[in-house]
């Protein structure tokens, strides 16, 4: 049997059809040192561990050894029975459109610190992680100037606290994780290892130093998250991770982390599960819109984000501060969308939506028609679907 019999037999052996790592049905990369095979956005992270760690070939593109194809008789199923013997659900998995930070921190953790084997020293690195508490350095963009400075940050009972160096005792600021919205990655942000917070019309950006330093932080604030939510740290099976863990929907760019409003927070501990699974399923959405004033006249774009009930828009895209906020209510209170192009003399026919609330209207205008209509159907879901507290 020639070596690329050799590599054509063990690709499509049960479970190498599809990345060892993310799971996409690309496998025309491999490792030969660990004897896997893996997709080509995997490959570049794979790249940069080195060949000690991972030694990475194409399977079309290059010349292979027949001690190199041998290899690959390990195969994904075989690899991943050590490498992923333990991976908490709570831990976010890369998938074929995951943003970089997603998967670069995940093959480090798993590859570079095997961080989901049998290990004892792994075990104890796990319950840490999923103790929802860590203490460190990040980078904050400043709230004014946009710089980023280094914050001493304390995750611990559910709130992220952060302070200008270790031991100084005031707080600069702090956040209840449980009662704010967690994306991992700023849309449109070109940053390594950035993520943002929204808490009280405010829009906090934290930079980790490194893809494990990023891991460790987005893995401790949705264990923090989900314990405070009755998760006990250890449960795989916890009804609150069906909804809590998977990644299902990503936004314009974001990834969540794990989002609840503070409305629903205050009412979760009586509701039944059920109930409270279906509260935890948030929709979302965010972009680019046209606002116009008060006065209907004119329009300036407003970068906005509908998270459950609340409709935030901020001058941009990267600004710390909301300049409104709208928390929408039921028909039977005054709240209505649709689509209306009479509301303002400069819309364009069939992207203006007038939101009406008891308070006065707001038009808003999206690119396409079919950006309006997708606005409006979110708008249109959390007025007359999602609870009322």
């Amino acid at each position: 049997m020639t070596t690329r019999q050799t590599l054509h037999e063990y690709k499509h052996a049960p479970g190498n059809q599809t990345c060892a790592d993310c799971g996409v049905a690309d496998t025309s990369w491999a490792s030969t040192t660990l004897g896997i095979f893996i997709c080509v956005d995997c490959s570049g992270i794979h790249r940069s561990l080195g060949v000690q760690i991972s030694k990475v070939k194409s399977l079309k593109l290059d010349q292979w050894a027949s001690d190199e194809a041998k290899q690959m008789a390990v195969g994904n199923l075989q690899s991943n029975e050590k490498y992923e013997a333990c991976v908490p659900r709570i831990v976010l998995r890369p998938s074929g459109s995951c943003p970089t930070h997603i998967r670069n921190s995940y093959i480090r953790a798993k590859y570079s610190e095997l961080l989901f084997t049998d290990r004892r020293e792994a075990a104890e690195a796990r319950a840490q992680l999923l103790s929802g508490s860590l203490e460190g350095l990040l980078l904050k963009q400043g709230k004014s100037n946009g710089k980023w400075l280094p914050r001493h940050v304390v995750l611990a009972d559910g709130t992220l606290k952060y302070h200008a160096s270790e031991g100084d005792a005031e707080e600069k600021g702090s956040i209840p994780i449980l009662q704010a919205l967690c994306t991992v990655v700023v849309p449109g942000c070109d940053q390594e290892f950035v993520f943002n917070i929204l808490y009280d019309n405010r829009m906090y950006y934290f930079k980790a130093s490194s893809a494990m330093d990023y891991f460790r932080w987005i893995t401790s604030i949705r264990a923090a998250r989900a314990r405070a939510m009755g998760w006990d740290g250890e449960r795989e099976d916890h009804p609150m991770l069906d909804k809590v863990c998977p990644i299902s929907e990503i936004a314009q760019g974001s990834y969540p982390l794990l989002w609840r409003s503070a409305s629903h927070l205050a009412n979760l501990r009586c509701l039944h599960t059920d109930q409270a699974l279906q509260l935890l399923d948030s929709k979302r959405r965010e972009g680019v819109l046209s606002k116009a004033g008060p006065n209907m006249r004119g329009m300036k774009a407003r970068y906005f984000i509908l998270h459950e009930r609340t409709l935030a828009y901020f001058g941009r895209q990267q600004d710390a501060e909301a300049k409104g906020v709208i928390v929408l209510g039921p028909p039977s209170r005054g709240f209505k969308v649709c689509r209306d192009n009479s509301i303002v003399s400069s819309a364009v026919d069939g992207c203006c939506i007038r939101l009406t609330t008891p308070d006065r209207d707001y038009a808003i205008q999206a690119e396409t028609e079919e950006e309006a209509k997708a606005w409006e159907n979110a708008i249109s879901t959390a007025i007359n679907t999602l609870p009322v507290y």
